[in-house]
């Protein structure tokens, strides 16, 4: 790229972004010694685990250099904020032994450290208007999230109840990207037919509701043959929010909610994966051993943590089952307690909340929807993790992103953040030289 004048003073315009960004990493450094001096200490330090923290520092600091050295626009927080709660994911893995220093070179250390890079990287491809290339083709995003339904379907191994492909990923992660851009495309095209004040019985109103209902049927179906009960219930609140964003009519939320009580309830009657994971859910300490042990040892974990935690190294999360994937929050609760636990969930709403704030602001209807998307799904997806440890609602087996060990989700929900850093960038006032507009684009 060549070095413009406009390129080489946005090299000043992102101090804001690097503050935050050595704040998180010091954050990191702190803790991560922490949970060597008080879990590890008994293995001695190794240059592994030197290479384990010192490539997630690199690379963080690889995806700021990035966003200056292409002068970007987007908001100054959403990176800080993801290697904040990817760094708090990787330190704590490591506390959990789910890696050791040694594993540094591995794909599930990998992730980790790309999650920073792939977020920048979405971030500068489709910035400044550019995210509104993916809304030429909406039908394209629809078809291939059934293609990925369908292969995993075909192909896919089946373990502890869920459907996974080769080596144990989930390809189904992919599709809460799709469906959101498909979505958008859609609502941003025929979405004034439906919006309020507009009346719904109209021939358009029909068609719209027959093209927006059927594009989100389309991989459901396919879901509903996976059992995938997670990604149905994900799927099928995004719908609903993304359509009352689009319309302004809270109708659709309730109807999304209604419809997905209503499959919960036909499976628990009919479906017998469905009635384990209920029974499970409804009365856990029936069966302590069991079905119910996961949800058991959740809860037993939450409320151990009380207020201040047990502190690091001090909890039992290795006696629950999947800890670090489906049951990672009840750990932290455990050794953060309540105030750590919310800390962090913090974090998470802070990007939620900078998702409709953006969403709010920018001019284009498909990359505002784009936007709300990305954060209806964070907000899900959170709700569905927390929910499913604290047993607010039936266990669905997500994973909490940049907690949770896995790269599918992680890669994923960096793109999502992405695409909110991307649409950041097309309402922001164009960069001068005086020192206000400066300091305004900092705020941001």
């Amino acid at each position: 790229m060549a070095a413009t004048a406009d390129t080489r003073r946005f090299f000043i315009a992102r101090p804001a972004e690097f503050r935050f960004l050595l704040a998180a990493l010091g954050l990191f450094v702190l803790f991560f010694g922490i949970i060597f001096a008080f879990v590890h200490t008994d293995q001695g330090f190794t240059a592994d685990d030197l290479y384990l923290a010192g490539g997630f520092i690199v690379a963080a600091l690889f995806a700021h250099g990035l966003m200056v050295m292409f002068g970007s626009r987007s908001d100054t927080t959403l990176l800080p904020i993801w290697v904040l709660l990817c760094s708090i994911g990787l330190s704590y893995q490591y506390r959990l032994k789910t890696f050791q220093g040694s594993d540094w070179n591995t794909p599930a250390c990998w992730m980790f450290a790309a999650a920073p890079v792939v977020l920048a990287l979405t971030t500068l491809v489709f910035e400044n208007n550019r995210l509104k290339w993916l809304a030429k083709m909406p039908g394209l995003w629809i078809i291939m999230a059934f293609g990925v339904n369908v292969a995993v379907l075909s192909t896919g191994v089946t373990f502890r109840g869920a459907v996974f492909g080769p080596g144990k990923t989930t390809p189904t992660e992919i599709i809460k990207p799709l469906l959101i851009i498909g979505l958008a495309g859609l609502l941003a095209r025929h979405g004034h037919h439906i919006t309020r004040g507009t009346p719904l019985f109209t021939a358009d109103s029909r068609r719209t509701h027959i093209i927006v209902f059927g594009a989100w049927l389309i991989p459901a179906v396919v879901l509903i043959l996976l059992g995938d009960l997670g990604m149905i219930t994900a799927t099928g609140l995004l719908l609903g929010i993304m359509m009352t964003m689009a319309t302004k009519r809270l109708l659709y939320p309730l109807a999304g909610a209604a419809g997905v009580a209503g499959l919960g309830w036909m499976a628990m009657r009919w479906v017998g994966k469905a009635q384990i994971r209920f029974s499970a859910w409804l009365t856990p300490f029936d069966y302590p051993d069991t079905r119910g042990f996961q949800t058991a040892r959740s809860l037993f974990a939450v409320f151990n943590g009380e207020f201040f935690g047990q502190g690091i190294g001090n909890g039992l999360p290795q006696s629950i089952p999947l800890v670090e994937t489906d049951f990672v929050y009840a750990a932290v609760a455990e050794e953060f307690g309540f105030i750590g636990s919310i800390a962090i969930l913090w974090l998470v709403f802070a990007i939620i909340r900078k998702s409709l704030t953006i969403a709010r602001e920018n001019n284009d209807m498909f990359s505002s929807l784009v936007c709300s998307g990305c954060g209806a799904m964070w907000l899900i997806q959170i709700l569905m993790h927390v929910g499913g440890v604290i047993k607010l609602i039936p266990m669905t087996g997500v994973p909490f992103p940049g907690l949770s060990s896995g790269g599918s989700a992680m890669l994923v929900f960096s793109v999502l953040t992405g695409w909110i850093g991307a649409a950041s960038s097309g309402f922001k006032p164009r960069f001068q030289d005086s020192r206000k507009n400066i300091r305004a684009l900092n705020r941001r």
